[in-house]
């Protein structure tokens, strides 16, 4: 049966009957979960489709006032029938999930902004979503990529470059957290502390202070929220996660706290960054950086930190791509600030130049080349009508001018032309005038 101090309400014209299984996990850097397995009406109709997306909310008796303990968004329904009883299990999670749906790909070059800026920009078109920066306040240093992430998933990468914690906000079913540690209320003192020290690695892989390592493990009575603090055996302790399960007709909630930063986000490092190439154009260039507006940021993007250019034809020869120009930025690593602009809008996707390394082109948008093949080298121009003049240096062939204008040879001094045999070729006529005598 339901316990007497407990009441669930769940958006629908139904409820449970009788309650099986009922839990809440609650921790740093994860959705809230809520986890409800009961006997519902067999009259009712349930199709997840129905549901999903629909809120939950789980309430408490307390001196004889409700207390909101959770409150989110249903995820998952599954629905067994046994006889004339239908037995359904829900998963609910809270308002963050909301985040972690569509993925998105986006740049943030400022790197002026902080952290907790960055954050703001990130949801700052997401209706009913709301963050509290408790941290965060350091600017970031380097641009940062969202690449097919979703936003919850780019908010723990930059809370573990932060070396923070993210922390879900549980009674409101929308998509609203902290960013850094929740400022939670005066300590509470525990004297007749009762409870299990827990010696875990889980801030060696963080890089926190090895003393850290000890946790406690109490349990206590529902209304403590992660952030708050309890002082045991005169040291203060800060909760970082809660765990609340029904037991023998009673909800029992488990707390577990730490010293120092607890709870904060590992690192996270997108592997995936590695090798990737991003499509943009030049928006400026000064020196040897290029500033780029990439295709990921849409029309309103632009771009703001400048990246090293590393020309296709390598550091010999080569000139910084113009305004406009396409280029591409690949991620040699998974640190942003490694990413070099290369790939001269002439080198189309289909040209031989960007299948084969040996095969190295400098080409400027007025079509004027510069190739450097293993078997040949050269020079070629067109003018505005296509007309094509070329100079060309191939080892089976020789050396071959072809020009679609005239072709003149000045000197102050003498030309000596010397070969084995000499062909000179002309439809029309042959003139040589000697002058200056």
């Amino acid at each position: 049966m339901n316990p007497l101090n407990l009441v669930i309400r769940i958006s629908g014209e139904w409820s449970f009957l009788v309650i099986h299984k009922l839990s809440i996990h609650r921790s740093t850097n994860q959705h809230g979960r809520l986890e409800i397995r009961g006997i519902i009406d067999s009259q009712v109709e349930v199709e997840e489709k129905c549901f999903y997306g629909t809120a939950i909310e789980l309430v408490m008796l307390l001196e004889k006032k409700e207390k909101l303990i959770f409150k989110g968004v249903v995820q998952e329904i599954e629905v067994f029938h046994n006889g004339k009883y239908k037995e359904m299990e829900l998963l609910a999670l809270t308002g963050t999930c909301l985040l972690d749906e569509e993925k998105k790909s986006r740049s943030f070059q400022e790197v002026g902004m902080t952290y907790g800026e960055v954050i703001k920009t990130l949801i700052k078109d997401i209706p009913d979503s709301a963050v509290i920066c408790t941290e965060g306040k350091e600017r970031i240093g380097r641009p940062l990529i969202q690449y097919e992430e979703t936003d919850w998933e780019f908010i723990g990468r930059l809370a573990s470059l932060a070396e923070t914690a993210v922390i879900p906000e549980v009674k409101s079913g929308l998509p609203k957290f902290w960013f850094g540690m929740r400022k939670g209320a005066l300590p509470l003192e525990l004297p007749d502390f009762t409870g299990k020290a827990v010696i875990h690695n889980q801030y060696k892989k963080t890089g926190c202070n090895q003393k850290h390592n000890i946790s406690y493990v109490f349990l206590g009575e529902p209304g403590m929220e992660i952030g708050d603090k309890v002082i045991i055996e005169g040291c203060e302790w800060i909760i970082y996660q809660i765990d609340g399960e029904l037991s023998a007709g009673e909800f029992l909630f488990k707390y577990w706290v730490g010293k120092g930063k607890p709870g904060i986000q590992e690192k996270i490092h997108k592997d995936v960054r590695s090798g990737m190439s991003l499509k943009g154009r030049v928006e400026k260039t000064e020196k040897e950086k290029v500033t780029i507006k990439l295709e990921i940021d849409g029309k309103g993007g632009q771009g703001a930190y400048g990246y090293e250019y590393r020309p296709i034809t390598g550091q010999v020869l080569y000139g910084m791509p113009e305004k406009g120009t396409e280029v591409s930025l690949q991620y040699l690593t998974a640190d942003e600030r490694g990413a070099v602009i290369s790939d001269n809008a002439g080198c189309h996707s289909d040209s031989i130049t960007t299948k084969d390394s040996s095969h190295k082109r400098f080409e400027t948008d007025c079509n004027k080349n510069l190739f450097l093949f293993p078997s040949a080298m050269g020079l070629s121009s067109a003018d505005q009508n296509g007309r094509m003049s070329k100079v060309t240096m191939a080892d089976r062939d020789g050396m071959l001018i072809d020009s679609s204008r005239n072709i003149t040879i000045a000197a102050d001094g003498p030309v000596t032309i010397k070969a084995a045999n000499i062909q000179v070729h002309a439809p029309c006529s042959i003139d040589i005038i000697q002058t200056g005598t």
